[in-house]
């Protein structure tokens, strides 16, 4: 719900409040959802392990990086936004390559 305000938020102008929820949306998921999956998952039989591969973890951190450049100075433009679908792209293909567990 939040990344789809952020989306109307960003199409009315408003560039650098939608890109403050869609990033403070993922942090949230990040540091509360995660861990209260995983601690829920304990009642279960396969609980869910907070284990990354390299490639996942290499992932995440290209993510994080490409965020911080894209938003630091609160302006967007087609360039930034074609290098977001770019990234997303490649880290797809990375993982299809890469094969699962």
């Amino acid at each position: 719900a939040e990344h789809g305000g952020a989306i109307l938020i960003a199409r009315a102008g408003k560039i650098r409040l939608a890109t403050e929820i869609a990033v403070s949306s993922s942090a949230q998921v990040a540091l509360l959802v995660v861990p209260a999956v995983t601690l829920l998952g304990l009642a279960f039989a396969h609980p869910l392990a907070l284990s990354f591969r390299l490639t996942e973890l290499v992932a995440m951190a290209v993510a994080a990086a490409i965020a911080a450049v894209v938003v630091r100075d609160g302006r967007t433009n087609r360039r930034e936004g074609f290098l977001l679908v770019g990234v997303y792209v490649l880290a797809v293909v990375g993982f299809l390559l890469y094969g699962g567990r």
